[in-house]
């Protein structure tokens, strides 16, 4: 009964599955299960690998958020803003970014900064190139110099966030001014 109420909730005017189709479903409930093993995984583990874990699990959370922005983009663009409260996008999007947030918080928190950031940083992207793939059907560009070189782009931008946290200080306490004694 339940996947009769959202099988009609996801459908269109014309009974066909809305924006990303019965994959999404599949695609979503996945990712979902993903984000709970991981998190469930942290529980198990000590404060530097949780924040590892809860870090990647926030980001899958933003990656399919990513998506729902999409889908909510293109429902406001074929049935209008009034249109767009018809359809699931929107209610995604809601509690996704109502997840995203409480699972980044709890991330941030687990542990080092210096642990969960990178997790955060490079996760976020590399799910949201495979959800743009299989829900949306986008493709990256066949010439092998335009790759090679993303490539390299991104292998930068992840050495670079990596050598950014490690170089975070200890704690967010203030330096003290010259001359006055540390707390």
């Amino acid at each position: 009964m339940a996947s009769s109420l959202i099988s009609r909730f996801i459908k269109d005017e014309r009974g066909n599955f809305a924006i990303m189709g019965a994959v999404a479903m599949i695609i979503i409930i996945g990712c979902a299960a993903l984000i709970a093993v991981l998190m469930a995984l942290g529980r198990l583990t000590p404060a530097g690998p949780r924040a590892a874990l809860w870090g990647a699990a926030a980001a899958t959370a933003w990656a399919l958020i990513a998506a729902f922005i999409k889908s909510t983009t293109d429902t406001i663009t074929q049935f209008g803003v009034g249109g767009m409260f018809t359809h699931w996008p929107v209610y995604a999007l809601a509690v996704g970014g109502l997840t995203g947030v409480l699972l980044e918080q709890w991330a941030l928190q687990a542990g080092p900064l210096r642990v969960s950031q990178p997790f955060l940083v490079i996760v976020d992207p590399l799910v949201s190139i495979v959800l743009s793939v299989w829900l949306f059907g986008e493709h990256f560009v066949p010439d092998a110099g335009t790759v090679a070189i993303s490539a390299v782009a991104f292998a930068v931008m992840c050495a670079g966030v990596v050598v950014l946290t490690q170089t975070a200080p200890a704690t967010m306490e203030p330096a003290a001014p010259p001359g006055e004694p540390a707390h």
